[in-house]
């Protein structure tokens, strides 16, 4: 796995374990592109916390992308989303669960937190600097625009780049 001339992971899926992800270049950067490897090692840290309870229900699509899937020395967080059942998310039962196993009411990224004048994060990322969306194939509310799977695979101005997927070790 290399960056491309712009700093991005060329286009395509890169499954990873947790391990590799902090073996990888996204943590330790190369001589080319330094990581400020202490605060990559703590969002990773902080997304293993909070993709155990996902993998726990038996979610496996996860995904990362964001400036953290950059050559961006310090990013702010870990952006990414994970695919459920329609029927969980619809119904809520999803957050109430994910609440349950994890014992913390985070999971709803509906319930947000300023942390700008008008900046507005999930309650998630106050506690982690990671914001870990659900998706679902069956329901598209515009938002965001194209949907998590391309949202996350192109640039604001629709350039292909990389994505990571998230794999049990």
């Amino acid at each position: 796995m290399e960056f491309d001339v712009y700093g991005r992971l060329p286009v395509g899926d890169y499954p990873l374990t947790l391990d590799q992800l902090r073996s990888s270049i996204l943590v330790q950067g190369t001589g080319r592109h330094p990581m400020d490897t202490q605060w990559r090692l703590q969002l990773v840290n902080n997304l293993e916390e909070l993709v155990q309870p996902l993998w726990e229900i038996g979610i496996e699509d996860i995904f990362i992308n964001g400036s953290f899937v950059t050559s961006k020395a310090r990013p702010g967080d870990i952006d990414g989303y994970y695919v459920c059942d329609v029927r969980d998310l619809v119904s809520e039962s999803l957050f109430r669960v994910l609440a349950e196993v994890s014992g913390e009411d985070i999971w709803d990224t509906r319930k947000r937190v300023q942390v700008g004048y008008d900046d507005f994060k999930p309650k998630m990322w106050e506690k982690y600097r990671c914001e870990l969306y659900p998706h679902c194939e069956e329901i598209h509310l515009n938002f965001p625009d194209p949907p998590f799977p391309e949202f996350f695979r192109q640039t604001r101005v629709g350039t292909g780049k990389g994505i990571v997927k998230l794999i049990r070790g």
